[in-house]
């Protein structure tokens, strides 16, 4: 097929930064060369690299594993595992790892894939790994990763037995690519990508992509600024726009600036904008507390066993979480103001703290 296929994350900058600059209206926007330092890909001949995510775990902001599963020991992926809880976005390709990283594995037979066929991809040591060419689908979530996102170009690696890597979405894990290109379809929850909040970081499990496609290019776009802390880039920035992002920094600027709080719903949506209460509590057995200044907040998990906070200092607190008012108010991008109750929110994720107004 004579395409030219890359990783999500994208290390031959020197190729990839003339395909950007010359098709894409973003390029202005993005952040690559400050990426490229912070970004760490770990074959089956350099696993012994993994030790950098614990001697210097700051220096490194995307991890992607393209090692064999069977070599995922358990020591592994406690180290891969801490590393993400400090920040860290850990991307894997291979469903098979599922289950270390929190997810669960749920492989796509072939009859299943939107495809055009077999094509060669590079992948951990292999220069033309056989895989499939297929068509990979946004989520009608709104999930702002998916910004200018209808479908992908998908490079999938094999799995034999005409099985392909998936993940079930539900639960924390956040489907953002399926499988299927009818939503209503009974394997629609069979995901290609999707993610899941750990700690303060990030899992993504993720496929190749073909970079000569517009949307697919974007699609690893927003992924790449946005786990590394910059926002995704929107285009009413460019000249100086002011568009909702209208913050960021669009010259290459090494600053990371994320300009709006995110809330992921119980339902997996997300709305951006500006949380309006201004203190909470987290109270309950080592985490009772007065007041916690939201100037402090990272973010904050809730459900499970113990709602969690995380704080910008990097401690974490465990217990009820009380939003000072009766209800999470948030302010969004179009103007409008959202009044959501507890049982509603699963997730609130605060920008900086500079951009916190009255």
């Amino acid at each position: 097929m004579g395409r030219k296929l890359f990783p999500l994350l994208i290390l031959t900058l020197l190729m990839v930064g003339r395909v950007l600059a010359d098709d894409n209206p973003w390029t202005p926007l993005l952040h690559t060369k400050e990426i490229e330092k912070h970004v760490l890909v770990i074959h089956s001949s350099n696993m012994e690299e993994i030790d950098k995510l614990a001697k210097d775990p700051q220096q490194w902001k995307i991890c992607d594993v393209q090692f064999e599963p069977d070599k995922l020991s358990p020591a592994i992926a406690t180290t891969l595992l801490a590393w993400v809880q400090q920040g860290g976005s850990l991307w894997f390709q291979d469903s098979r790892m599922a289950d270390k990283f929190g997810m669960q594995a749920d492989p796509i037979a072939k009859a299943e894939i939107f495809n055009s066929g077999t094509d060669d991809g590079r992948y951990n040591t292999h220069s033309k790994l056989k895989g499939l060419a297929a068509e990979a689908f946004a989520m009608d979530n709104n999930d702002p990763l998916l910004t200018d996102v209808n479908a992908v170009g998908a490079f999938l690696i094999p799995l034999g037995n005409d099985q392909y890597p998936g993940v079930k979405a539900g639960g924390d894990v956040i489907g953002l690519l399926r499988a299927a290109p009818n939503p209503e379809a009974a394997d629609a929850d069979k995901m290609i990508a999707a993610y899941r909040h750990v700690g303060s970081g990030t899992v993504v499990f993720k496929p190749l992509v073909w970079i000569d496609s517009l949307a697919s290019d974007r699609f690893q776009t927003n992924l790449r600024e946005w786990v590394c802390g910059y926002p995704i880039p929107n285009l009413g920035d460019i000249g100086g726009g002011s568009g909702t992002m209208s913050g960021l920094t669009p010259h290459g600027t090494s600053s990371p600036t994320v300009t709006a709080d995110q809330v992921t719903l119980d339902t997996g949506k997300v709305l951006e904008g500006q949380v309006e209460n201004r203190t909470f509590r987290c109270i309950g057995g080592a985490a009772n507390n007065g007041g916690l200044d939201r100037a402090k907040l990272q973010s904050i998990e809730l459900g499970g066993a113990d709602d969690v906070v995380h704080l910008k200092s990097g401690e974490s607190l465990h217990g009820i979480v009380d939003f000072g008012d009766e209800d999470l108010n948030i302010k969004l991008t179009d103007g409008s103001t959202r009044h959501l109750r507890k049982d509603e929110v699963k997730r609130i994720e605060f920008g900086g703290a500079e951009n916190v107004h009255g």
